[in-house]
């Protein structure tokens, strides 16, 4: 046995520190045969592990953003990618390209090691922005709702980047509107029920780059002054 153990050819694969971030990714995620299956943010733990993921969980504590999201045990990380889906997004909007997930981990692995100023920069982003999407839509922020208030859907995550890039951006320009909360809640309900376009964009193919900015554009036209 010893013999032929000693007498048997490992073929391996050499992945270079350089090599594009999507090809690491991609090997990983096929190696990822065990019983139970890692999620995309999982995977970016193992390959892109930094200030940047760091980061997102320290925000995610900071935040209580699980708990927007209602999800209790998060041991998956779904709210950490989140924010680094924002962070890609907001950061890189005008550069963005499918697929979704290849544009995260590039950005990650970019980012991997950056500055304390960076860092600060990228975590008051966050905070702040979700603080006022909060105050704009309050317990119906990244919700499908109908004209009575009754949610159709908890959460969806095509919408959430439409009312977070969007707050982001006009926030940035000082342009965010001064409606009340009620106001802007109609403002989407409308969308819903007459816009089939944006209600398309947040449905169907949302990782497209089309659908992207369909959906950021709608958000802006009801979250501006």
């Amino acid at each position: 046995m010893q013999r032929h153990i000693i007498n048997r050819t490992l073929r391996c694969i050499v992945i270079l520190k350089d090599t594009h971030p999507q090809v690491k990714f991609d090997v990983f995620e096929r190696l990822n045969t065990g019983a139970v299956k890692l999620t995309p943010q999982e995977l970016r733990h193992g390959l892109y592990y930094g200030d940047l993921i760091n980061l997102a969980t320290t925000v995610v504590k900071a935040t209580g953003f699980s708990t927007a999201l209602e999800i209790k045990l998060d041991k998956r990380m779904k709210a950490e990618e989140l924010v680094l889906r924002f962070w890609a997004l907001s950061e890189k909007f005008s550069e963005y390209k499918k697929p979704l997930a290849g544009f995260i981990n590039s950005f990650a692995d970019s980012n991997r090691s950056i500055d304390q100023a960076e860092l600060d920069r990228l975590q008051a982003s966050f905070e702040e922005t979700l603080a006022l999407v909060k105050e704009k839509f309050g317990e119906k922020a990244f919700k499908i709702f109908d004209a009575a208030g009754n949610i159709e859907s908890s959460f969806n995550s095509a919408l959430y980047d439409a009312e977070m890039i969007a707050m982001r951006q006009l926030s940035a320009e000082g342009k965010v509107t001064k409606k009340s909360e009620k106001a802007v809640c109609d403002a989407l309900v409308n969308a819903f029920m007459s816009d089939e376009t944006f209600r398309k964009s947040i449905s169907i193919a949302t990782s497209d780059e089309s659908q992207l900015r369909v959906r950021v554009s709608a958000l802006k036209k009801i979250l501006a002054k």
